[in-house]
């Protein structure tokens, strides 16, 4: 493993509203142009998994706590999740204390570590992440590009994807490399 670069600052505690990409990227270099090219669609294919109709057996639906916790498999043939219900502070708070590193393990505890490769631009960033190793399944690892956002509404979300990734993280002896084609 190597050392997370520091001098990148924390892109997850300054999540900024972004309402229109096409107009954000339009100062952009080429380079950057292409990465967030490469994300923004699949923001929209995310959103429509998330907001299509069919499908989807609902686990949960607590009326009295207002929980209701759906899920469904993906044309990819992974399981989706989607749940809905009140939270008592800020999205954008929830978001930072899951990402904030010395929570992560908490949260996820199959993580082994999380590293910023790099930030390209407002609410991108690209990270290198390794689960730990389960018994007999091997250890893997991700790289992957994150686009995030606030919405006008409050509601912060992240789409990650290996597919195009452009970052070069050398493979790491006894790790599996994960294929993310789309997570959020």
């Amino acid at each position: 493993m190597y050392e997370e670069d520091y001098s990148i600052p924390n892109p997850l505690w300054d999540i900024e509203e972004v309402p229109d990409w096409s107009e954000r990227i339009a100062s952009y270099t080429d380079e950057q142009k292409e990465l967030y090219n490469d994300m923004v669609p699949k923001v929209k294919e995310f959103f429509g998994l998330l907001e299509s109709k069919n499908g989807w057996e609902v686990i949960v639906d607590n009326k009295t706590d207002m929980i209701k916790i759906e899920t469904k498999r993906s044309v990819r043939g992974n399981m989706m999740i989607r749940a809905e219900g009140p939270v008592d502070w800020p999205p954008i708070d929830v978001c930072r204390c899951m990402n904030y590193k010395p929570f992560q393990k908490d949260f996820d505890l199959n993580q082994d570590w999380s590293v910023t490769v790099q930030k390209p631009g407002a609410n991108f960033i690209v990270i290198h992440k390794k689960t730990q190793k389960k018994y007999v399944v091997a250890a893997r690892d991700f790289v992957v590009d994150l686009i995030m956002n606030r919405e006008a509404d409050g509601t912060v979300y992240n789409v990650a994807s290996s597919t195009n990734c452009k970052a070069q993280v050398p493979l790491i002896k006894g790790v599996v490399r994960a294929d993310t084609p789309i997570g959020g």
